[in-house]
């Protein structure tokens, strides 16, 4: 069919998606998108998958589709590169949705971030700026689930995947001209192991770690909000829910603070509906059974949290420090036109005061990726020295 002057072909027939697998394993680069929707649900629903080939546009729809492993071998098995926009996202669906990763992929927004674009550029703004054309993004919101889906719908899928080949050559050029296209190849590679590692359930078990203001906590709410956490993780995934339909950060906070440090509690301890007394009647209603059962087959213990995985607020010497690590971040990204999270954002920088301020700074430097240390690690060994 052509729609708006984009030709592209809709694919319903397992045999046809088949044979089109085969061809794009045989081919360089493709260029892929996905559209979903994840408004109510945990993991996002697949309503429309393009392929661009180099030639012509493909709108493979995953309602009418069956057999993906053809697909799916063309992600892992072939050299073909997946070359997609803003992809973590995607990713996250592809994960979830095959439970695999492209073997390449290019991003053609961390592509240009690396040649100096603006940080997180839209689809839309980078083909005007290289290819000098205009595209709409009127149906970004669309129900992609709806069937069957209109003319408009379908041109702004094809046209979502038709430029990134043509992006890809240029965003190439440039970033081998500037001598960073290992930089831009590396963060590729990272949003690949980051796609893989949000379905790794022992990740899960830290996840008390990040969460707001649980440095306030003492040891047994602490303990008390890892195991909330690891429940409420594995049940809005089971029940393919949001987070928060379960039991909100603003809830779980409120339940464990009001918690007292209850040091007879034991693994041999038996909860009761009274333990929860504090906890939301909501949560109570729908989940309390539940979470007795994981509590007492599962019980908080205090030895399993560890404190130096935990986030804690700057001090004022070190707050001082991080000043001085982002100025001499903003000075090298000012020389090479670049943003300055791109080299260092101010979660690491504040990674490395805090090392520094319990003198392991050394391990940190050995964190950093071999470009990061050639251009940015004498100059904040340096700085730190002076602070």
């Amino acid at each position: 069919m052509i729609r708006g002057g984009v030709l592209s072909t809709y694919v319903t027939d397992d045999d046809v998606f088949s044979e089109l697998c085969s061809q794009w394993a045989q081919k360089k680069a493709i260029g892929v998108d996905t559209e979903f929707i994840r408004t109510n649900t945990f993991y996002p629903r697949l309503g429309l998958m393009q392929v661009f080939d180099g030639e012509k546009a493909y709108l493979v729809d995953p309602l009418k589709i069956e057999h993906w492993q053809p697909f799916i071998s063309v992600m892992v098995e072939s050299d073909c590169v997946f070359v997609m926009h803003a992809a973590s996202e995607d990713l996250t669906l592809f994960q979830y949705f095959f439970n695999a990763q492209p073997r390449q992929i290019f991003d053609t927004q961390i592509a240009a971030s690396y040649c100096g674009f603006k940080v997180n550029s839209s689809y839309q703004s980078l083909v005007e700026i290289l290819l000098k054309k205009e595209i709409s993004k009127e149906e970004t919101r669309s129900n992609w689930l709806q069937r069957p889906l209109t003319s408009a719908q379908c041109q702004y899928a094809a046209t979502d995947v038709i430029y990134l080949l043509k992006m890809q050559d240029l965003l190439t050029t440039k970033l081998k001209s500037l001598d960073r296209l290992d930089w831009a190849s590396l963060e590729f590679k990272n949003q690949l192991l980051v796609a893989v590692d949000a379905e790794n359930t022992e990740r899960w078990r830290y996840l008390y770690a990040s969460f707001k203001r649980a440095w306030t906590l003492k040891d047994y709410p602490l303990a008390f909000l890892q195991s909330l956490l690891l429940w409420r993780e594995k049940t809005a995934r089971s029940v393919n829910k949001p987070r928060s339909w379960i039991f909100k950060d603003a809830d779980i906070l409120n339940f464990v603070a009001s918690l007292e440090v209850q040091s007879d509690k034991n693994s041999g301890s038996c909860f009761t509906m009274e333990d929860i007394e504090d906890m939301p009647q909501r949560v109570k209603k729908d989940y309390g059974s539940d979470l007795i059962a994981w509590f007492n087959n599962s019980p908080p213990e205090v030895e399993s949290i560890s404190r130096n995985e935990i986030f804690i607020p700057l001090n004022g010497n070190e707050r001082r420090a991080l000043k001085v690590c982002q100025k001499v971040v903003h000075k090298i990204a000012e020389d090479l036109g670049i943003d300055p999270s791109l080299i260092l954002n101010k979660k690491q920088l504040s990674s490395l005061v805090r090392c520094h301020s319990s003198n392991n700074a050394g391990l940190w430097f050995e964190s950093l990726t071999s470009w990061r240390t050639d251009i940015i690690a004498l100059p904040l060994r340096k700085a730190m020295s002076e602070t």
